[in-house]
Order: structure tokens, then C-alpha cells, then sequence
């Protein structure tokens, strides 16, 4: 009976997943979770446990091992700690169920992507209509050099860039079209849309991240399809074109995402990242009552910095006194500080095994991109040195599972039929 009631929900509901996490983020986590224990159900009934045994499964579930048994106990607040902690293995499973389990079935599959690019055509056609008429479809208002798009806050380049290779994936390899070079320029044109609506939200990480994948991808494309260099050498600077004329005739845009994103960088230590990453490494070292080696619990971070009491940490490293600051910004960071040395190399461990599934196995795949798309879309979620949102919010958990889900699901080399 599980099987049966879950084709159908799953079927209905995968398209709408991605629209899901933009209007309700509590029906997306809720979601997720079900699909989490559906799965366990599946696996219990086929008598198929052999995604457990997958290398990148181990290790994350060996982190949520230690987390809840050694890492949390030695917390500065072991009650919060040990929730987020607890909690967080529902998005490892979800993620696992979309890789072996939903997306391997093509029809599935097809509806996933089809609600990844309806959604994400949405957001820029929203955001665009923002910037010019000062208001989107829904009344919502931009702020200053920021656009907020549909959303309540400003993210919508943060969620686009998540879904963003996905989409350009599907758009390369569902298109009628037969000629390679039509597809290629369908998804470079594609590339030169999305590089001028990040400029315009104002968000540098998007903006940064973005960029990142697309030299994944030209990269790849570079090297499996040399008929395609010119074209590709043609995108590149067609892209930096179309963001010179963006700079020229926007210059609240040109300072806040082009020189305000190289100040950034050149002067980083001093930037509001490099205070934030600073502070948290500060935290992580001279907490009293924790030790390097098991962090001072996972989202503690905001309990210790926003804590009256360590006023000086703020003030130390030049953060706004009345603002609550809730993570890090960086994985990698929060999972040194909260989990410590051991958290830090396990969940290090983690991304990089889920990275070999994606590109390792896959050298000799018959659609030798897709391995180049689902590494761009690992990558601009995964890469060390950006600056993100909370790993362990519902909000972007759910995307940042799902993304993981779609990447490992495609670059499979062969179905499992007892899990597909």
C-alpha cells in the first residue's frame, strides 16, 4: 500500500516542489519529510537497502552520528544543538530518495525539470518587471539598488543560481531541436539572460556563484565538443557585452554588483564577510567551556555572538550591535564551528565523495554534459569560499537537498530496478 499511495503523491507533487519552496516553505519541508519516510518504506518493502551503502551516505550519516551523540552533548547549548542536529537527517534521506528512488523514473523526472524552469523563467520574468516599473506581478517593491523579485526578502538570484543549471540542462537536452549548435546557442543566450538578471538583484554571492558555474560548464563544453569552441568563446563574450551595457546605463547596479563585489574581494578580511567568518573562527577558539575539536554546537554560532554578555565580539570585529546575526555564512564555517575539527572533515568528506559520483563515474557517459551541468549545480551550492544561506534552515535545506538529489540522479550510469 505505501507504494501505491506514493506513486501518486509523488508524481503530483514533484512538479510543484520547486514552486513550493518559493510560496510555502513549511508545505516544501513537510513534503521532503514525507518523501524521507516514504522512502524508508520502499526500501523496507523491497528489501533494498543499497543507497545506505553508497560512500557519501555513510559519511553523512556518520556526521549525524556524531553530531547528536558527541558534538551536541559538549555544546555551550546542547538543547539546540541537538534539535538541529536530530533533525537535519531527514534532508540527507530526501536527498537520497530524489537520487535512486523518484528521478529515476523518466516521466518523474521530466515533470521535476519542467517545474524548474517554470519556476525559474517566473522569478526573472518577475524580477525584470521589478527593475522597470519599480514593482513586480505581486505589488512587492524594490529596495533601493535590490530587487526581492516574489519574494519577502532579497533571494531571488540566491534561489535562481541553485535551480539555474537544472534548468539550462533541460533546456540543452529536452529541446527538439536536433543541431548541437541551435542547442548551444538556445543555452548561451539562456546563460546571457541570467547573467543580466543577476546583476540587477544586487546579489553579489548569486552574481559570483553563478559565474562560477557557467566556467564549469564552458569548461566542459570547451573539452567534449570542440566543433563548439567558437560558439562558446562567442557566449563568453556576449555575456560580458551584455553586462557592460547593464553597467553603463545602471550605475546604482555597477556600484553595488561590480565594484562593490571587487571591494569585496580585494579588501575581504574587512568586509561584512570576512568580519562574520572572523568572528565565527574567534568563537570557535576561545569559547571557555568547548574545545576545538567538537565546536560549540551546531547553531550555537547565534546563541554565543547575539548572547548581551559577548557584546566584544561584536564590537571586536566591527558588527552591528543591534542586528541578529544567525550563521556564518559558509558551510564549511558553521559546520568548523558548530561541529568542530571532526564536523568539519566529515562533512568535508561528504562533499567530496558526493563530487566523485558526479564526475568520476560518469567520464564515459553517453550524454557527456550532463555530468558538466550536474557539477555546475553541486558547485554553486557546494563551492568553500562562498557565502550562503543557513545550511540548516528548512527554507534551503529542501533546495539544497533537492539540487543534490537531481545532480546524483542524472549522472547515474545504470538504474537499480529494485529502487527505481
Amino acid at each position: 500500500m505505501p507504494s501505491l499511495i506514493s506513486e501518486n503523491f509523488l508524481k503530483k507533487s514533484i512538479f510543484l516542489m520547486p514552486a513550493l519552496f518559493l510560496f510555502w516553505h513549511t508545505g516544501a519541508d513537510a513534503i521532503a519529510t514525507v518523501i524521507a519516510i516514504l522512502f524508508l518504506f520502499h526500501s523496507g518493502n523491497r528489501k533494498n537497502w543499497e543507497w545506505t551503502r553508497k560512500p557519501w551516505v555513510i559519511a553523512a550519516f556518520s556526521l549525524w552520528v556524531y553530531a547528536i551523540t558527541i558534538s551536541s552533548p559538549l555544546a555551550v547549548y546542547p538543547e539546540a544543538s541537538f534539535k538541529i542536529s536530530f533533525l537535519f537527517i531527514r534532508f540527507i534521506i530526501f536527498g537520497a530518495a530524489l537520487a535512486y528512488w523518484i528521478l529515476q523514473d523518466k516521466t518523474t523526472k521530466k515533470w521535476f525539470e519542467y517545474g524548474v524552469v517554470s519556476v525559474v523563467v517566473f522569478i526573472i520574468i518577475d524580477c525584470f518587471i521589478q527593475a522597470y516599473f519599480g514593482k513586480d506581478l505581486f505589488g512587492y517593491t524594490k529596495i533601493s539598488n535590490r530587487l526581492s523579485g516574489p519574494f519577502t526578502d532579497l533571494v531571488p538570484g540566491i534561489y535562481v543560481t541553485k535551480l539555474i543549471f537544472i534548468a539550462l540542462a533541460s533546456i540543452f537536452y529536452t529541446t527538439k531541436f536536433s543541431s548541437l549548435k541551435i542547442k548551444n546557442s538556445l543555452l548561451l543566450s539562456s546563460m546571457v539572460v541570467a547573467t543580466v538578471f543577476l546583476l540587477l538583484t544586487g546579489e553579489r554571492t548569486a552574481l559570483l556563484n553563478f559565474l562560477l558555474g557557467c566556467a564549469i560548464v564552458f569548461t566542459g563544453f570547451f573539452i567534449i565538443y570542440p566543433k563548439l569552441r567558437f560558439w562558446i568563446l562567442s557566449g563568453c563574450i556576449a555575456m560580458i557585452i551584455s553586462a557592460g551595457i547593464v553597467a553603463v546605463s545602471n550605475p546604482a547596479m555597477r556600484k553595488r554588483s561590480i565594484i562593490s563585489t571587487y571591494e569585496t574581494i580585494a579588501d575581504w578580511p574587512n568586509s561584512p564577510y570576512g568580519n562574520i567568518t572572523r568572528s565565527a573562527i574567534d568563537i570557535w577558539m576561545n569559547t571557555p567551556e568547548t574545545n576545538i575539536f567538537s565546536g560549540v554546537g551546531l547553531r550555537n554560532y547565534r546563541e554565543i555572538i547575539n548572547d548581551p554578555k559577548n557584546a566584544s565580539i561584536k564590537n571586536k570585529f566591527h558588527l552591528n550591535l543591534d542586528r541578529y546575526y544567525l550563521h556564518p555564512h559558509n558551510f564549511y564555517i558553521e559546520w568548523l564551528v558548530g561541529a568542530g575539527i571532526i564536523g568539519f572533515i566529515g562533512f568535508s568528506t561528504m562533499v567530496v565523495l558526493i563530487l566523485k559520483d558526479l564526475i568520476w563515474r560518469n567520464l564515459n557517459s553517453t550524454k557527456p554534459a550532463l555530468p558538466v551541468f550536474a557539477t555546475a549545480v553541486f558547485m554553486t551550492t557546494f563551492w568553500p569560499l562562498t557565502f550562503s544561506m543557513n545550511y540548516f534552515t528548512n527554507k534551503h535545506a529542501v533546495i539544497v537537498w533537492m539540487t543534490v538529489g537531481w545532480a546524483l540522479a542524472v549522472t547515474m550510469k545504470k538504474k537499480n530496478k529494485n529502487t527505481s
